[in-house]
């Protein structure tokens, strides 16, 4: 007996419906990596100058 159940409608719509969510996780993720990103270019100037200074 065949499942009356689509799992590949199932599957897509849970996949449609995971991107609508307030705060996606993805989106935080490459915010997160911008921002990290930003601190460690910021940091190798500094030590860059420090060391250009001593």
């Amino acid at each position: 007996m065949q499942a009356r159940l689509n799992p590949v409608k199932a599957i897509r719509a849970q996949a449609a419906g995971a991107g609508n969510s307030r705060f996606p996780l993805r989106k935080m993720l490459i915010v997160l990596q911008f921002a990290i990103m930003q601190v460690m270019i910021v940091g190798a100037l500094v030590i860059a100058r420090q060391m250009q200074y001593s």
